[in-house]
């Protein structure tokens, strides 16, 4: 089974678990179509490190995004 939108929140913070969350996501998001969105606070400098290292080169995704907290708060519409 493949999803059309994955999200997950503080899942980057142990360094020996990047790799599999990596795998996992990339084994469920929908090819082409789907969006997976990872919402983290740095918790393990390392492993923080290494996804988006991976992400730059590792082959997992068609495309990504890193987007900062000045970003975020730039795109939230209030009221």
């Amino acid at each position: 089974t493949q999803y059309d939108l994955i999200t997950g929140t503080d899942v980057i913070f142990r360094l020996d678990l990047v790799l599999p969350l990596l795998q996992v996501l990339s084994r469920l998001t929908r090819p082409k179509t789907g969006v997976c969105y990872i919402c983290c606070q740095v918790r393990c400098p390392d492993s923080h490190y290494l996804f988006e290292e991976e992400l730059k080169g590792g082959g997992w995704f068609d495309d990504w995004e890193v987007i900062g907290d000045e970003e975020v708060w730039k795109k939230v519409e209030w009221g």
